[in-house]
């Protein structure tokens, strides 16, 4: 096997003027490419400049044996800019998301001013031998808190007005000892209890403070409902006064899923999807009665992508719909070998199971293009149907459906449970189960 060694292989940016939209500044770029081109190793580079709400792609055609060559990106992002890059065989044309590289770029973050010029160098190593230079950004949004003094909290949602809820899990010497739904005016903070019990478990229905939980998990919100996952069963709490429970999926002795971690709503028909990493599956909760169907997974815990029901999850923790069709993305978090424990984005679609980002690498965090990105602990996600924000141990990590380009944009929490998201405000709302607080990320 021939290893080619760039004789300089960079990629030189320079960012040169720029537009002010209603939304945001954009740049123009100039690239140009210093590398040296085996016959059959390069014929497609494609580059992604990524900020802290957009990325832009474009890829280049290249003539095989070029030494330089000239590039031009328009309408890139300002301000901190993640450059990534990554080299094909195939032409353009011909490259799809499933597509393997012939080389990697190390990822790089600089500073683009709009009116001035700032220089990238992007280093090409030959598939294999791929490293990436550091993280996106700290805090790129504003971190702020709207309550604190929570028990644990442990997942939020959004009701599309101005309340958000947030299962709340209370400790006591090192065990729960209660769990409670709370809701929370966005406008005004302050947090007031719906459902459940802060010194009290148990699985009673009923109408608000008598009702008791188990174990909370995920909650979605869906035309005046709370949908809760609670143990490996699904509860329902009414948003209006008297705030009642009810258990519509009860499944007596975990009979389908072994636990449910977390609970999206999709589709005409109000079908539940639920993770659940005790069986490494993802499941379909339909019809009436509430019956679960198992989607994806084939029940042992490993990383193969294949066939619905023939791929491996490690241990699927959250489910989101970043658009109308039926497919869906799953956090997918665990271990193979029981030690080093690391996060893949997983893409499910009427087919297949594929991981469209993360790598294992024992727990770090690393931003990058797809497979270069590093996960540790990915258990919550929110997308605006052009990026996926993926609460991911203790930052928050945004995905470009797009590009597949993984920034982190806030790196100062402590635990990140649960995400959600306020379209008027574009805010991010964090259950921060460490700092037993609700975290606001404002653009």
């Amino acid at each position: 096997m021939t290893r080619i060694l760039c004789a300089t292989c960079a990629v030189a940016a320079l960012a040169c003027g720029s537009t002010t939209t209603t939304t945001e500044l954009q740049g123009n770029a100039r690239i140009d490419a210093l590398f040296s081109v085996p016959a059959t190793s390069v014929s497609c580079i494609r580059l992604v400049a990524s900020g802290m709400m957009k990325s832009v792609p474009k890829d280049f055609a290249v003539t095989p044996g070029q030494s330089t060559v000239s590039l031009a990106m328009n309408g890139i992002p300002t301000g901190t800019v993640m450059f990534s890059g990554n080299a094909y065989a195939q032409a353009c044309a011909s490259v799809q998301t499933s597509t393997v590289p012939s080389w990697f770029a190390d990822d790089k973050t600089v500073e683009v001013v709009p009116g001035t010029t700032a220089t990238v160098t992007l280093n090409f190593h030959a598939n294999g031998n791929a490293t990436v230079s550091g993280n996106f950004i700290p805090d790129s949004f504003t971190v702020t808190t709207l309550v604190g003094g929570l028990g644990g909290p442990q997942a939020v949602a959004f009701d599309g007005n101005n309340t958000l809820y947030v299962a709340d899990a209370v400790t006591a010497n090192g065990a729960f000892s209660g769990m409670a739904i709370r809701s929370i005016d966005v406008t005004a903070a302050g947090a007031t209890l719906r459902a459940g019990s802060v010194t009290a478990l148990g699985t009673s229905d009923g109408d608000g403070s008598t009702a008791r939980f188990s174990l909370l998990r995920g909650i979605t919100f869906s035309a005046g409902t709370l949908y809760i996952a609670d143990g490996c069963a699904i509860r329902t709490m009414a948003t209006t006064p008297p705030f009642t429970v009810a258990t519509p999926f009860p499944n007596a002795n975990c009979a389908g899923p072994g636990a449910i971690f977390d609970i999206a709503v999709h589709g005409e028909g109000n079908d539940l999807y639920v993770t659940d990493p005790v069986k490494f599956l993802v499941w379909k909760v339909t019809g009436s009665p509430l019956t679960a169907i198992a989607v994806a997974g084939n029940g042992t815990s490993g990383t193969t992508d294949a066939a619905l029901l023939s791929a491996q999850f490690l241990g699927p923790q959250a489910v989101v719909f970043s658009d109308a069709s039926d497919n869906f993305l799953v956090a997918d978090s665990g271990s193979l070998d029981g030690t080093n424990f690391f996060g893949l984005l997983r893409s499910v679609s009427s087919t297949a199971v594929l991981t469209f980002a993360g790598n294992p690498h024992m727990g770090t965090m690393m931003d990058g293009l797809r497979l270069n990105a590093f996960f540790p602990a990915p258990r919550r996600m929110v997308s605006d149907g052009i990026s996926v924000f993926i609460a991911d141990q203790n930052a928050v990590r945004r995905y470009d459906i797009a590009t597949g380009a993984v920034v982190t944009v806030a790196a100062s929490l402590n635990g990140a449970s649960g995400i959600a998201r306020n379209p008027a405000s574009k805010a991010l709302y964090v259950a921060d189960t460490g700092g037993k607080a609700i975290r606001v990320l404002t653009p």
